[in-house]
């Protein structure tokens, strides 16, 4: 029953995971391709809301499949 739990609590997270990558390739190659720094000053900025929170998700994932295995 454990290892079910983790498994898809690490799915779901995976899942979210991918739904913020989406979201930020969206948002910068799509929406800031015309501003000045073009996407790789979106991509690159270590201070916003999603890019800490991909990173926070995946921290969380990679510490859950550590104590499952």
């Amino acid at each position: 029953k454990v290892m079910i739990s983790i498994s898809a609590i690490m799915f779901f997270i995976a899942t979210f995971h991918l739904a913020i990558d989406y979201y930020r390739l969206l948002q910068g190659f799509a929406d800031e391709r015309l501003d000045p720094s073009g996407p790789v000053a979106f991509l690159t900025n270590l201070k916003a809301w999603h890019f800490i929170l991909k990173y926070l998700l995946f921290g969380t994932q990679q510490t859950l499949g550590s104590a499952a295995a």
